[in-house]
């Protein structure tokens, strides 16, 4: 390997190293701070080293031909650490700040939405309930007149059968008798 490979995979293996710790807070502050992504962490870690093995392996290639050797994992850990020193506070602090603000937009979004479609057709749902129940009150009112007359008439037509049947009933008691 000659000099400028050297001093490129120097370079390339800090960056990636750098570059990793650098992605590697911006997920895990976003799992911190998204609820919902906590439940897929292990996915989120799966693919982190996916993504790191692949960036890795192709800084290599484009810096010695993918030559791995011990050097390049303490210059991968020397970049991350150098990150981590100078860089990690304001990575995070700024990544905190961005998915907070999101976070805002989105609920702000959300009670929009709530206010502008949700309330108002509960609204109308509401009404047309109230509307429906004083409908049914109101029929049930005008069917009490309605079928009052046809009640009252069967009962007294009802009670006068009645009446008939033990009228005969005593009548033939009484002829029995005699």
């Amino acid at each position: 390997m000659d000099l400028q490979q050297q001093y490129a995979t120097l370079i390339l293996m800090m960056v990636s190293g750098a570059l990793m710790g650098t992605v590697h807070d911006v997920y895990r502050t976003s799992i911190k701070e998204w609820r919902f992504f906590r439940r897929f962490s292990v996915l989120w870690d799966i693919l982190y080293w996916l993504f790191a093995t692949v960036f890795v392996f192709t800084m290599l290639l484009g810096a010695n031909h993918g030559d791995v050797r011990f050097a390049v994992f303490l210059l991968l850990i020397a970049g991350w650490w150098l990150y981590a020193l100078l860089f990690r506070r304001i990575v995070v602090a700024v990544t905190t700040s961005l998915i907070r603000g999101i976070l805002r937009v989105v609920r702000l979004i959300g009670s929009m939405v709530y206010r502008l479609l949700i309330v108002p057709v509960l609204f109308l749902f509401k009404l047309v309930w109230e509307i429906a129940k004083r409908i049914n009150r109101m029929l049930e009112k005008i069917e009490l007149v309605l079928v009052w007359p046809i009640a009252f008439t069967e009962k007294s037509v009802a009670r006068y059968f009645e009446k008939k049947e033990h009228e005969e009933d005593e009548t033939n008691k009484d002829e029995m008798n005699h």
